[in-house]
């Protein structure tokens, strides 16, 4: 990054990750479905669960079990989650899709993630009992 801009980016307290993270956004907004839009819903609801542990087990098997989630990353995906859920109950799809791309930063490789589900297994993921 050119020197000038960092010294921006320092004077005006914005942590370089978050910076990083919003050029990001901007240049693959396209790539994001509709249905990710709005503020965030970080919300734990207990009848989603099995949901939401699909969606930790599914991030550590694309990273090879080699992530840890911070607060961020755990937002992140719950807000996923959540608006899928929210989708699929207002206008259901037969599948599925989206890249976040940069979920996780790390000091070696950023973590992306991506989603791929038909209809049917969302519904069996609500329909589990938690355990």
């Amino acid at each position: 990054m050119h020197r000038s801009l960092q010294h921006v980016l320092a004077r005006l307290a914005i942590p370089l990750p978050c910076a990083l993270l919003a050029v990001l956004v901007m240049t693959s907004a396209a790539a994001v479905p509709s249905w990710l839009a709005g503020p965030p819903d970080v919300e734990r609801r207990a009848e989603r669960c099995a949901v939401y542990e699909w969606f930790f087990a599914e991030l550590q098997r694309q990273a090879e079990g080699t992530v840890e989630v911070d607060d961020l990353a755990r937002d992140r995906l719950l807000n996923i989650a959540n608006k899928l859920v929210a989708h699929h109950r207002e206008a259901r799809e037969a599948s599925y899709s989206a890249e976040v791309r940069y979920l996780i930063f790390t000091t070696t490789d950023p973590v992306h993630f991506e989603l791929e589900m038909r209809a049917e297994a969302l519904e069996r993921l609500l329909q589990q009992p938690c355990g």
